[in-house]
């Protein structure tokens, strides 16, 4: 017979929350970003969240007491902090998203070691210094100065993480990402065009550029195993309300048309803070069952060679929007019977209640087993 042990492992998206992150620091480089971003700040306010914002270095920063995270979220919108102020540091802010928090860290030209370094420890590596996103030929027509790095972007992520919408077109200005392609829990959100690449726009390029076309990263987001969420941008001016409330009209005539009455940048903006801040992307489980498919036994602690055996578990996927659970409908669910590795690998049939369920054959092998969710 074979030995049965009850245990489902779940991808990382599997280990739900009970809502949504409630609480958001904003930590500004200075106060005239409170001004410059104010309608960025109120959105977080407008999804529920207690949002209490400081200036990066300010003495009374304190994001842990008697062992408990007193935040939920933070954004950084600091790209020049040199250092941060209280009990904040580089490590304290990578221990905050290890217990499964989340961050926002946006860059610029500009960004400092501490901001450079902190991306790094989360699997982002920004451009080189004083390096800017540029592109020739989908630039705004409003970057009069002619150094085309106010560019128009367009190329999304077909990720989950966008949740398949449809966004206008982007404004950016800022430096490029990079990630570590070997690395499964980083991706890239939004890129460059075949057109855009990385450089310093005051040298003459005599090498080719860091990064070009779409290795030009331009937002990225991160899971950690933990379920902590981050998000990176080289651009804090994507989050501004000039480029919030601005028009899009394309400065070259060359290649297709880019125009939009207003940017992408608020939906866009909104639709990443939410994956970040784990409003959408958010699984949990409920009711694991299996049994004997003659009916003879629920739960069995053994299963022999060659009993066909019914499985099923409701998944369901968090919604930020009303607070609440529901049914999780997609068809890729799979299961796998394993020992060392998977002796049976099929996919689980959903259906509208979230319930995912299949029929299969014991093996024909001796050993202790496990289901996993994948």
């Amino acid at each position: 017979s074979i030995m049965y042990r009850r245990c489902l492992l779940l991808c990382l998206l599997f280990l739900g929350v009970a809502g949504a992150s409630r609480k958001t620091l904003v930590l500004l480089d200075n106060a005239n970003i409170q001004s410059s971003h104010s309608q960025f700040i109120q959105s977080l306010r407008d999804r529920g969240q207690e949002v209490t914002v400081k200036l990066v270095n300010a003495d009374d920063i304190e994001i842990k007491k008697y062992g408990e995270f007193l935040f939920n979220n933070i954004v950084l919108l600091s790209p020049e902090a040199k250092g941060f102020g209280g009990d904040l540091d580089d490590a304290a802010l990578v221990e905050f998203v290890d217990a499964g928090n989340n961050l926002v860290i946006t860059g610029s030209p500009k960004a400092s070691k501490t901001i450079r370094e902190l991306a790094s420890d989360c699997g982002v590596e920004f451009d080189d210094k004083k390096s800017l996103v540029i592109d020739h030929f989908n630039y705004d027509a409003s970057d009069s100065d002619g150094s085309h790095t106010l560019i128009i972007a367009n190329h999304f992520s077909k990720s989950a993480i966008l949740d398949s919408q449809q966004f206008s077109p982007v404004l950016y200005r800022g430096i490029g990402l990079s990630l570590d392609p070997e690395n499964p829990l980083a991706t890239k959100l939004l890129f460059g065009a075949p057109t855009t690449y990385s450089a310093n726009p005051s040298q003459p390029i005599e090498k080719a550029p860091s990064s070009a076309a779409s290795s030009t990263i331009l937002v990225a987001a991160v899971q950690t195993r933990n379920n902590g969420r981050v998000l990176v941008t080289g651009s804090i001016d994507l989050f501004s309300n000039q480029f919030f409330t601005s028009s899009v009209t394309k400065g070259s005539s060359v290649g297709s048309p880019l125009s939009a009455s207003v940017s992408g940048n608020a939906k866009f903006t909104d639709s990443v803070i939410g994956w970040t801040f784990q409003e959408r992307g958010v699984l949990r489980y409920r009711s694991l069952f299996h049994r004997k498919v003659d009916g003879s036994a629920n739960f069995p602690r053994m299963y022999r060679v060659k009993d066909d055996v019914h499985f099923s578990v409701v998944i369901e996927e968090y919604d930020g929007k009303t607070d609440s659970w529901k049914p999780f409908k997609k068809n890729d669910v799979q299961l796998e019977f394993r020992m060392l590795g998977p002796y049976v690998r099929t996919f689980l049939n959903p259906s509208d209640d979230g319930t995912f369920s299949v029929e299969f054959k014991i093996p024909d092998v001796y050993g202790v087993f496990k289901f996993h969710i994948d």
